[in-house]
């Protein structure tokens, strides 16, 4: 997909967003969006299924209501994004960094990534937490942290998840 192209279709988006003449939603089934800057854009809705995006830049998104199931997150940094309400099942997100995302009412099932989530402890002292999230009948999430006192190595998480 060309450049041109991707901004014909970030354009016709935003159009549908608004309600406008010639909007439609974005589809980005299968695209390949490896290491692409997406800051700020405002994808709610948009069908990203089966997507590549290993490696993005998606800052501040939102990708609210957004399909982004069987996606490749792998090491995107998410942070501060909007997933409220996003499919995320099955996607993959291999150091994913969802430091302040919002994933309220994320549909989560069948993910079963690593996702690191440092906490600000953690980055002053060099050693990030992982959190495992496991998602089957039950939801688990085991955090791990090395070479720091039991009483710095785990750090309270809260997370609101919902799943259906």
């Amino acid at each position: 997909m060309t450049n041109e192209a991707f901004q014909t279709i970030l354009k016709k988006h935003e159009m549908w967003l608004y309600g406008k003449a010639g909007g439609e939603r974005a589809n980005l089934q299968k695209a390949n969006l490896q290491y692409i800057n997406l800051q700020n854009a405002n994808l709610q809705g948009a069908d990203l299924q089966n997507a590549n995006l290993q490696g993005a830049d998606l800052q501040c998104i939102n990708l609210r209501d957004a399909n982004l199931r069987n996606a490749s997150l792998y090491g995107a940094d998410l942070r501060n994004a909007d997933l409220r309400y996003a499919d995320l099942r099955d996607a993959s997100l291999y150091g994913a960094d969802l430091r302040n995302a919002k994933l309220q009412g994320a549909k989560l099932r069948g993910v079963k990534r690593e996702i690191n989530v440092p906490t600000e402890k953690a980055e002053k002292s060099y050693f990030p937490i992982l959190i495992r999230i496991i998602l089957s009948n039950e939801l688990r999430v085991i955090t791990q942290a090395s070479n720091l006192p039991i009483s710095e190595a785990f750090t309270v998480v809260e997370i609101n998840l919902t799943i259906k």
